[in-house]
């Protein structure tokens, strides 16, 4: 289930577009996923879709653009990435 999960995490998430479930569990079908592994993610999705976005913490809402802040040995390597800036 986590497999497909990250799966759709990489690869749905950052565009915001989602297929319907039933083309969705073709797609996962078609990339090698086990059916009951398909459905137990998709279920749990199917929860996390149904709470109300008043009960999420802050962090979890993508209206929330929250700062991210690395060491400075993390910062020698992300610095000069788009959106990436070094306190100092």
């Amino acid at each position: 289930m986590f497999d497909v999960l990250v799966y759709l995490f990489e690869n749905y998430y950052q565009t915001e577009t989602y297929p319907d479930q039933d083309t969705l569990e073709r797609k996962l079908h078609a990339a090698g996923f086990e059916n009951d592994d398909i459905q137990d993610a998709l279920d749990w999705l199917n929860i996390l879709t149904d709470l109300p976005k008043e009960g999420l913490p802050e962090s979890l809402d993508r209206t929330t653009v929250l700062p991210r802040i690395f060491c400075r040995r993390s910062s020698q390597v992300v610095v000069g990435k788009p959106g990436v800036h070094r306190l100092s």
